[in-house]
């Protein structure tokens, strides 16, 4: 009785369909690791801006507290990570309420996603018991 031979081994269709496919998961794979880093770093600078902006703004509470007059609006500039700049602005003024302070803290900063560039922005907002004004 003869004994029929199998055959081993991959078809050439098969190899180049399992090339295709290891491709196109590549592709997906890199470009979400990219926007992992692109959001890591947007992050980072987020992070920066916000402790700059809240060290300022605690100066700002400090001074308001121990003074009788408010300073006058205050710009700052903070470096970021990626060689952006953030402008920190803040602006003491008189709430409604005698003898309280308002006084808000804006960070602003250049950001940029693809070809978009556009601007990020955090604000607080703090209200501070001032001495009495005679």
């Amino acid at each position: 009785m003869r004994c029929l031979r199998r055959q081993r081994g991959n078809s050439l269709a098969e190899i180049l369909v399992a090339a295709a496919f290891l491709g196109v998961c590549s592709a997906a794979l890199t470009d979400t690791a990219q926007q992992a880093v692109a959001n890591i770093a947007r992050t980072e600078r987020r992070a920066v801006a916000l402790a700059a902006l809240q060290n300022r703004l605690e100066v700002a509470t400090q001074n308001a507290q121990s003074s009788t007059s408010l300073p006058s609006v205050v710009t700052y500039n903070a470096d970021l990570p990626g060689r952006r700049i953030c402008v920190i602005k803040i602006s003491p003024a008189w709430s409604a309420y005698t003898g309280v302070a308002q006084i808000v803290g804006t960070a602003t900063w250049p950001e940029s996603k693809g070809s978009r560039n556009y601007s990020e922005t955090i604000t607080i907002e703090t209200y501070v018991r001032c001495p009495d004004v005679d």
